[in-house]
């Protein structure tokens, strides 16, 4: 794949602007070169950097494309409002969102964010006007969870679940049956497509997790690192399940997973966790929906629920039949959706 051509610009001019009115502000759609005054802004209001790889990675190889608006001011990026296209499936039905991401502004024009002539408003609803999406979502804080809601309108926001067990050593012995492999290496495109064709009318809501979303959020990602999992009968070398996991510190983070039904989730999670301990982990972590019926057999099997960070959206198209209330409910979220996982 062959990457665009940009024009440098100095990202430090970004940094040093000072704060001054905004009369001669400018809203528009993405330009290339506009990615180093981003990266810039990023840097300066999140303390930490947004590499070049990630940037590419987010806004020019996502499996459904990419979108920002930015706000300027004397010709420098004051303001960005950014969002993933996503496909969403719910049984052969499909939608279209954006996970909104990366919003932000100069902290010298920061005040002037509950303005709704404000350099972020004015960026949030050209975003709004010009990409056609059945509806927005994302994963903020609560903060500009509510600021969101109460300028931009929309449904609000509603905390994620999250579960998490303690590691012993698992009370159900592995499968001889079974083999664990680990490594992105052990799985085939194709192999990720059959299981999830067959699997994914059994998800009441979800992103359309095909081989090309799962290589690019994962395996591809420049400045995360993900392991995968897979689970196959020793037999016939059918696959049978596959994770996406991390160890961080002495924690197993489940970032998605998928199983075929034959395989039951008890004994998923059974395998699960003997990989885990294997790993040292003293912990395991993965969100689930509190209306999927997975959350009974986490309960049952000694894993413990907490509140989470909020999950906003906001319904954009009026003729598709969806509402928030639906999303909030029927959203088979992973930890893996969350941007910033």
């Amino acid at each position: 794949m062959s990457l665009p051509f940009f024009v440098i610009i100095n990202p430090q001019k970004q940094i040093s602007h000072p704060g001054l009115p905004l009369k001669s502000m400018e809203i528009r759609e993405l330009r290339e070169g506009d990615e180093y005054g981003i990266r810039a802004l990023f840097e300066l209001v999140f303390e930490k950097e947004l590499h070049e790889e990630e940037w590419l990675w987010k806004y020019r190889f996502s499996p459904w494309g990419s979108a920002s608006t930015v706000a300027l001011k004397d010709g420098l990026i004051i303001a960005h409002y950014g969002g993933v296209r996503v496909e969403f499936c719910q049984g052969q039905k499909t939608y279209m969102a954006y996970q909104i991401c990366d919003v932000m502004t100069h902290p010298k024009y920061r005040a002037m964010f509950l303005a709704r002539k404000g350099a972020m408003v004015k960026a949030a609803k050209l975003f709004e006007s010009t990409k056609p999406m059945d509806f927005a979502f994302g994963f903020p804080n609560v903060r500009h969870a509510r600021l969101s809601a109460l300028e931009l309108g929309g449904e609000g926001y509603r905390p994620t679940i999250m579960f998490y067990k303690t590691i012993s050593e698992p009370k159900v012995k592995k499968s001889l049956l079974l083999a664990v492999e680990h490594g992105w290496d052990n799985i085939k495109e194709q192999e990720i497509d059959v299981l999830w064709n067959e699997i994914r009318d059994d998800y009441s809501l979800t992103i359309n997790k095909t081989s090309r979303y799962i290589f690019w959020r994962y395996r591809d990602c420049p400045t995360r690192r993900y392991e995968l999992l897979t689970f196959r009968s020793r037999l016939t070398g059918r696959l049978k399940a596959y994770a996406v996991v991390a160890v961080r510190a002495d924690e197993m983070f489940l970032f998605d997973f998928f199983r075929e039904n034959s395989f039951s989730a008890e004994a998923f999670f059974s395998e699960f966790e003997a990989v885990a301990c294997k790993r040292n982990a003293k912990r395991l972590r993965l969100w689930i929906n509190p209306s999927e019926a997975l959350c009974g057999l986490l309960l049952s099997i000694g894993y413990i629920q907490q509140q989470g960070i909020p999950l906003a959206c906001r319904i954009m198209n009026k003729d598709v039949p969806l509402t928030s209330d639906f999303i909030f409910q029927n959203y088979c979220y992973r930890m893996g959706d969350y941007d910033a996982s």
